[in-house]
C-alpha cells in the first residue's frame, strides 16, 4: 500500500480512493494501523521556514541609519589625533547598542517560537467506529474525518459524503464565495479550484456537513506545496521595530480544544444542519413503532410559524393555536430563559432530507426553557467596563425579551433597555441606523449581515468597535471590526481566523481586564515617552545653545553617549513596570485620533527641557569661575542632567497624580534603577577608567549637594505643575 505516492485523488471514484488506502469506510482505520502509518509518513505538520540564525541576527542590529551614523563618527574620531578615546567610547556604545538589540530580537523570537508551539488543530475523526477528537497533527492517509460548519479543515481529503457543504478555500484558490461541494469523480486535468470532490488543509467549512477520506498530509498537502514554493523563493525578515506613532495592542492568543458538539445527526439517516438564516436543524429517522419521522428543533418563532397542529392532553394530533403558543415563549423569554422549540413530521420513504418537507405539516411538540445567567464577573466586568466611558452592547441570535431580561441583569443601560430585532433592523436606512445603534444596548436575533451593518455603523460614528464571537454568522463581524474577539473554548475556526484575540476562557471579564491592561501599558509607554523627550531635549539645548552663542561645551559628545545610553536603561525601562494607577478605569476613553504628542506634552517638555538646560550652564559655569577646571566643570554638568533626569522620573512616576517619596515601594524597579545610576555616576566620577575614557574629574562634596538641589527642584517644579492642572479639574496629559 502506497501512502505517499501523489495520486489524482479528485479523478477516482470514492470506492476507489477507499480501496486505495485500505479504509473500512464505516469503521476507519485502528488505533494501532493509525500509529503504524503515522511512523511511516510522519506528523501532519508543515515544517516552518527557520529564523534567521545567531549571525543573522546579530548582522540585522548592524543595519540600522542610527548605527551608520555613530560607525562613521567613530571612525572619523579614530583619524583625528588625540581623539582615540572618544572612538573606543563611540564603538562601545554601538557594541553595547548591538547586543542590546541582539538580546531583544533573540527574545522575541524565542517567545513568538513558544506560541506557536501552543496552535493545536483538533479534528474529528472515525477510528474503530467511534468518532473521537485528536489533533490534526495525528492525521495519517486512510482516517475518516467529520467536517461541520466551522471546522478547518486539517489535512486532504477525498469527499465521501456532502450535505449542504461548502468551503471557504480563498486562502488556497483565491476564490472569494464558498464553494459547494460534491463527491462525484472529476476529469483528471481539473485544476485545484475546481475540485469540488476534494476539501483542502488550510480551508475552512462555511456550512453543512460531510466526512472525507484523508488523502494528503504534512508537507505532501497543497498548502504544504505551496508553503514549499514560497520557502524557496522568498526570505522573511522579522525585524523588531516599535512605532510611538500609534498603540497597537497585537496580543494574539491562539488556543484550541474546541467543545465535542453533542450528536444525536446513531439512527438518524440524514439531517439538515442548522443554519442562522434558516432558524432551525432538522434529523431524519427510521422508527420501529413509527416509521420514519423528521424532528426538528430550532427557534420558537421559526418552528412555530411551520407548525400547522400540535400534541394534546391525549397524545392525539389537535390543531395548533400558535398565539397562546407564542405568550408562553414570550413568557419564558421575559424571565431571561432561552427557548427552542421541537416539531416533528412524518416522512416518506425518500432517505434524502430536503427543507422543502418542512415547510409546512410540522406537529408542534413543546418549548425546552434553559436558565443560563450571567457570570458574577461578567456583571463586575460590564459595570467596570461602563465607568471607563466603554458603551457594551449585546448582539445576539436570542429571542429579543431574554436578550433583554439578560441585559438588563447585566447592567446595560440605566433602568431601561433598548431593544432592536432583526425585523426592526430591516426596515432602517444606513443613514439612520448609527444613531440608533449609537443608543440601543440590545439587538436580538440578527443576521449575519446586520451585524456587520451594526458594526460599521459604530464605525461611521468613529468609535473603535470590539466584536466578540464564536461562530460562523459572526466572522464578517469580527473582521471588520476594530478589534475581533473571537471565543476559544465554544469558537469555531471561522471565527478564529477573522479575529484579532481568541479568548482562551470564553468570559467577559476577560475583556474588561485586557482593556484595563491596554490602558495600563498605553499608560506607561505614554510616561517613557514625558520623561525621555524633555531629558534629551535638554542634551540637546546644551549643546545647540553652546553652537549658537559660541560657548564652551558644557558637556562633551562622549559625555552625552554616556548619559543616553545609561540613564535611558536604567532609568527609562523601570517605567514599563508601574503597577496601574488606581483611576485607570474612571477615565474617558481616549481619541484614537488623539497624537501622542499633545500640546500639553510639548509645553512639558519645553519648560523641562530649559530647567535641565539653565540647571547645568548655571552650575557650569559656576564651577568654572570659582575653581576654573574645565574637566571638573563638565563633570558637574553631566551629573546635573542626570540627577535632573532622576528627578523628573519620581514626577514622571504618575502623569497628573501627586508621586511622593511613599510611591517608590509600588515599583521597586524604579527604586533599584535609581541606585543603579547614582552608582553609575559615582563610577563615572571617581574611577580612573572613566575618567580617562569620559575627561572626568572628582567634584566637591558641596557641589553634589548644588546638583541634588537642583533634581529637587525639577521634581518640585513639575508636581507644582500637576497640583495647578489637577485644581482646574484637567488632566490632559492622559
Amino acid at each position: 500500500m502506497d501512502l505517499i505516492s501523489p495520486r489524482p485523488w479528485h479523478a477516482l471514484l470514492a470506492t476507489e480512493a477507499i480501496a486505495l488506502l485500505g479504509t473500512d469506510p464505516q469503521v476507519g482505520l485502528t488505533s494501532a494501523e493509525a500509529k503504524r502509518r503515522l511512523a511511516l509518513v510522519g506528523p501532519n505538520i508543515i515544517t516552518g521556514q527557520a529564523g534567521p540564525s545567531a549571525f543573522e541576527r546579530l548582522l540585522g542590529q548592524v543595519r540600522h541609519p542610527l548605527i551608520y551614523i555613530l560607525v562613521v563618527a567613530g571612525a572619523i574620531t579614530a583619524l583625528l589625533p588625540g581623539h582615540g578615546v572618544d572612538a573606543v567610547v563611540i564603538f562601545g556604545v554601538v557594541a553595547a547598542n548591538v547586543a542590546v538589540g541582539y538580546v531583544q530580537e533573540t527574545s522575541a523570537q524565542a517567545a513568538i517560537s513558544a506560541l506557536s508551539r501552543l496552535v493545536a488543530v483538533r479534528a474529528t475523526v472515525v477510528r474503530e467506529g467511534q468518532p473521537t477528537r485528536v489533533d490534526a497533527a495525528d492525521l495519517v492517509p486512510g482516517d475518516l474525518v467529520r467536517l461541520e460548519a466551522g471546522d478547518g479543515v486539517p489535512a486532504d481529503l477525498r469527499l465521501l459524503q456532502v450535505r449542504e457543504l461548502h468551503a471557504d478555500e480563498s486562502s488556497l484558490t483565491g476564490e472569494s464565495v464558498p464553494v459547494a461541494k460534491e463527491v462525484g469523480p472529476l476529469p483528471e486535468n481539473t485544476q485545484p479550484a475546481d475540485r469540488r470532490n476534494m476539501a483542502y488543509s488550510g480551508t475552512t467549512i462555511t456550512a453543512g456537513r460531510g466526512t472525507g477520506l484523508v488523502v494528503s498530509t504534512g508537507e505532501s498537502t497543497e498548502i504544504g506545496r505551496i508553503s514549499h514554493l514560497i520557502a524557496t523563493a522568498t526570505k522573511v525578515e522579522t525585524p523588531l521595530t516599535r512605532r510611538l506613532a500609534r498603540f497597537s495592542v497585537g496580543l494574539s492568543w491562539v488556543i484550541t480544544g474546541v467543545a465535542d458538539r453533542l450528536r444525536a445527526a446513531a439512527s438518524a439517516l440524514d439531517s439538515i444542519p442548522f443554519a442562522s438564516e434558516r432558524g432551525y436543524m432538522a434529523t431524519l429517522h427510521d422508527l420501529p413503532a413509527e416509521g420514519r419521522v423528521i424532528y426538528a428543533k430550532g427557534s420558537a418563532e421559526r418552528v412555530l410559524a411551520l407548525a400547522e397542529r400540535t400534541v394534546g392532553p391525549d397524545g392525539e394530533e389537535e390543531p395548533l393555536d400558535p398565539e397562546r403558543a407564542r405568550t408562553l415563549v414570550d413568557e419564558l423569554a421575559a424571565r431571561g430563559l432561552r427557548v427552542l422549540a421541537f416539531a416533528r413530521k412524518q416522512a416518506t420513504q425518500e432517505e434524502v432530507l430536503h427543507p422543502e418537507q418542512l415547510a409546512r405539516g410540522l406537529v408542534y411538540l413543546g418549548l425546552q426553557a434553559m436558565l443560563d445567567p450571567p457570570r458574577p464577573e461578567a456583571v463586575r466586568a460590564v459595570a467596570t467596563a461602563r465607568q471607563a466611558g466603554i458603551a457594551v452592547k449585546m448582539v445576539t441570535g436570542d429571542h429579543a425579551l431574554t436578550a433583554r431580561a439578560i441585559a438588563a441583569e447585566m447592567g446595560l443601560g440605566d433602568g431601561q433597555v433598548e431593544t432592536w430585532t432583526g425585523r426592526d433592523l430591516a426596515a432602517v436606512s444606513d443613514d439612520a441606523l448609527p444613531a440608533i445603534v449609537e443608543r440601543a444596548q440590545v439587538f436580538a436575533r440578527v443576521t449575519p449581515e446586520q451585524k456587520l451593518r451594526l458594526v460599521r455603523a459604530l464605525q461611521a460614528r468613529d468609535r473603535v468597535v470590539a466584536m466578540t464571537g464564536d461562530g460562523v454568522n459572526d466572522a464578517p463581524a469580527l473582521k471588520q471590526a476594530d478589534i475581533g474577539i473571537a471565543m476559544g473554548v465554544t469558537g469555531t475556526e471561522v471565527a478564529k481566523q477573522a479575529a484579532e484575540m481568541v479568548l482562551t476562557d470564553d468570559n467577559f471579564a476577560s475583556i474588561e481586564a485586557a482593556v484595563e491592561e491596554g490602558r495600563a501599558v498605553y499608560d506607561n509607554l505614554r510616561k517613557f515617552i514625558t520623561w525621555t523627550l524633555p531629558t534629551n531635549g535638554g542634551e540637546a539645548l546644551l549643546v545647540l545653545t553652546a553652537i549658537a552663542l559660541g560657548l564652551t561645551m558644557p558637556i562633551l559628545p562622549v559625555q552625552i553617549l554616556w548619559v543616553n545610553l545609561t540613564t535611558s536603561v536604567v532609568l527609562g525601562i523601570p517605567l514599563a513596570f508601574e503597577p496601574k494607577e488606581p483611576d485607570l478605569m474612571l477615565r474617558p476613553p481616549r481619541d484614537p485620533a488623539e497624537p501622542i504628542l499633545t500640546p500639553d506634552l510639548v509645553l512639558r517638555t519645553g519648560y523641562v527641557s530649559v530647567l535641565i538646560l539653565l540647571a547645568a550652564y548655571g552650575l557650569f559655569f559656576l564651577d568654572l569661575s570659582t575653581r576654573g577646571r574645565l574637566a571638573e566643570a563638565r563633570t558637574i554638568a553631566t551629573n546635573t542632567v542626570v540627577l535632573a533626569e532622576i528627578g523628573y522620573l519620581f514626577s514622571s512616576r504618575s502623569l497628573c497624580g501627586a508621586t511622593g517619596l511613599v510611591g517608590i515601594a509600588a515599583n521597586p524597579w524604579a527604586a533599584l534603577g535609581v541606585l543603579a545610576m547614582v552608582a553609575l555616576q559615582v563610577a563615572f566620577t571617581y574611577t580612573p577608567l572613566l575618567q580617562t575614557l569620559f575627561q572626568t574629574a572628582p567634584i566637591p562634596s558641596l557641589s553634589w549637594l548644588a546638583v541634588v538641589g537642583v533634581a529637587t527642584l525639577v521634581y518640585a517644579v513639575v508636581e507644582l505643575e500637576k497640583w495647578w492642572r489637577r485644581r482646574l479639574a484637567a488632566c490632559p496629559l492622559w
